[in-house]
């Protein structure tokens, strides 16, 4: 009994701020945005090919407030322009930490720029955006630095950015313009209407961010009271101003499928607000797919995935979403035509390549298909574990025992103690190799017998033991 693998369900985040009352500089803002963030075409229905993959460190800028927290405050507001990008991976608050505590790095100090290059180094990241900032009576001032790490290695340190207290809002755009120029993005148009609406359509207040931007980062540095402070400090930014919409969509992301409903509400609520955020339909989808399955409403989940991606057509994951909605309401073409073009927009993304694979083979019995998409998933990423795994059964229900083995012995690689791969690689060597498939077989179970989620699995597990130790010991005369 092969142990089929399946794909471990997306993952949702959502990060897209939002608000409706400006401080009374939003038009500033917004012609900023409309300089710094031309995009490269006018939206269409034609889909730009994706970026590069890029890793991104954003460190607390460092200073004295006595009122507000600038530091977290304004890596937050970078933290949320860059996730209106595709192919941005922003490091968590926990990874810096510890990558910074190995360093003797003190982010509450501002750092050396042959700091800066190490922790980037450590993060494994292309670039670390930071700065420094003072309070005065005249408001604040912001010292950004971009710190790229491509060839030898390079920091850049601005001009100090002077802004009034209450509109420091006006300052992420600007370094954020500096980074990306320093990379060599250029926006596309739909990148570029997100970040215009970020930083033209401010928070309501400065209190309200502050909140928010504390209570993510007390999330991600996920220690056991992180997840408590977070939503405390959430809950209090929406009680002081209803129309924070950000704070209800931040609200459903912590509290996601742990707290379904309420997560679904919260979702809702920043809706109401502001109906054209592409990340809280998207969030709302996922929402929806995962309820209970005998009441699960797939056509609402169709319906947030479509409005997501009629504001956000470039958003993968509200694609996927549509494609696996799609395929539960029993509409599997319809799945197939979704996946195929999110193929067509992302075709190097592994992800969708083993998701279309498993489709094919899961719903159509398509096997020289499914086997062409995961054999090219498992090329675009070899640490797609799921594609490995996937590919193996393929092989091993086809009786292509050598070709199996050696998937599951490249998930080992990787994972040495990965119980599923261990599990059929002692199936996959039983018909070619009884010596191996014993010892796979005991090596497994010694494991197993260990772990609480595989205790299922142990008494079929032994049973195949046992067998074949009894077959390949001789009776005795």
């Amino acid at each position: 009994m092969t142990r089929c693998s399946k794909s471990s369900g997306r993952a949702y985040r959502s990060r897209t701020p939002v608000a409706r009352v400006s401080w009374g500089w939003g038009g500033l803002v917004l012609i900023i945005g409309l300089v710094l963030f031309a995009p490269l075409a006018s939206p269409s229905g034609t889909l730009p090919a994706p970026p590069a993959p890029l890793a991104v460190a954003v460190l607390p800028f460092t200073g004295q407030a006595p009122t507000t927290e600038y530091g977290v405050v304004l890596r937050q507001a970078l933290q949320d322009g860059l996730a209106q990008l595709r192919g941005m991976t922003v490091v968590p608050a926990r990874q810096l930490l510890v990558a910074a505590d190995r360093l003797g790095i003190r982010l509450e100090a501002e750092p050396t720029d042959a700091q800066l290059l190490a922790l980037g180094q450590a993060l494994r990241v292309r670039v670390v955006l930071g700065g420094s900032y003072d309070t005065t009576d005249d408001g604040v001032g912001v010292r950004p630095w971009v710190a790229d790490l491509a060839g030898g290695g390079a920091v850049v340190r601005g001009a100090a950015l002077t802004t009034p207290a209450d509109t420091y809002w006006a300052v992420p755009p600007r370094i954020l313009a500096e980074a990306l120029r320093r990379l060599d993005r250029r926006l596309t148009a739909w990148e570029a209407q997100r970040v215009q609406r970020l930083f033209g359509d401010p928070p309501t207040t400065p209190a309200q961010y502050t909140r928010y931007a504390q209570a993510l980062w007390a999330a991600e540095l996920a220690t056991p009271n992180g997840h408590a402070r977070a939503l405390t400090l959430l809950n209090q930014a929406v009680a002081a101003d209803p129309n924070f919409a950000l704070g209800y969509l931040a609200l459903a992301g912590i509290l996601g499928l742990g707290s379904r409903w309420t997560a679904t509400r919260e979702v809702r609520e920043a809706l109401a607000i502001r109906p054209e955020l592409a990340g809280a339909q998207r969030l709302l989808g996922d929402l929806l797919l995962a309820a209970p399955a005998p009441e699960r409403p797939y056509d609402l989940a169709i319906q947030a995935y479509q409005a997501a991606l009629a504001t956000a057509p470039d958003d993968l994951e509200a694609r996927l979403g549509l494609a696996d909605a799609r395929r539960g309401q029993g509409d599997v073409e319809g799945a197939i035509r979704v996946y195929r073009t999110a193929v067509a927009t992302e075709p190097r993304n592994a992800r969708v390549r083993y998701r279309l694979g498993m489709l094919y083979a899961d719903e159509k019995g398509w096997y020289a298909k499914a086997v062409a998409e995961l054999r090219q998933a498992t090329a675009l990423d070899p640490a797609l574990l799921e594609a490995w795994l996937s590919l193996g059964d393929l092989y091993q229900d086809k009786g292509w025992h050598a070709q199996a083995i050696a998937c599951y012995q490249h998930v080992l690689a990787v994972a040495p103690h990965h119980l599923g791969a261990t599990y059929n690689l002692a199936l996959a060597y039983e018909p070619v190799n009884v010596a191996r498939a014993i010892a796979t077989w005991t090596q497994y179970l010694a494991w197993a017998e260990q772990a609480s989620s595989d205790q299922e699995w142990v008494g079929i597990a032994r049973k195949h033991l046992e067998k074949l130790v009894r077959t390949a010991t001789p009776p005795a005369r």
